[in-house]
């Protein structure tokens, strides 16, 4: 096994090197904005509560929301945080983890 990668609906999707989805659940928002570099971005407002963004930017970028109310927020369905639970959470590309130990299937349910 050399990558594990699951195309999530949720939180940043790496499209590409350069380009990235972000998606937020967050029905009790009137409007979200994402937040790269300190710019922040509207996102668009999907059925059933859902908000998405594309944004031309690549792994290891930081970013966060922005619900309507100001309060930035790290992305609940993050991969890795910058610095600690209440930092900007960091863009990852999964493919790009190279597993050391091939053999390894994880531990015996027993």
């Amino acid at each position: 096994m050399t990558a594990f990668v699951r195309n999530l609906p949720f939180g940043a999707r790496l499209l590409a090197k350069d380009r990235t989805r972000f998606r937020l659940w967050a029905p009790a928002q009137a409007s979200v904005s994402i937040e790269i570099d300190g710019k922040l971005s509207a996102m668009r407002r999907l059925p059933d509560g859902w908000f998405e963004a594309e944004a031309r930017c690549g792994a290891g970028t930081a970013y966060r929301y922005r619900l309507n109310d100001s309060l930035a927020v790290p992305d609940p369905a993050s991969r890795a945080q910058a610095d600690d639970v209440h930092g900007p959470s960091l863009v990852v590309d999964p493919a790009a983890y190279r597993w050391r130990h091939r053999e390894w299937r994880g531990r015996p349910w027993h």
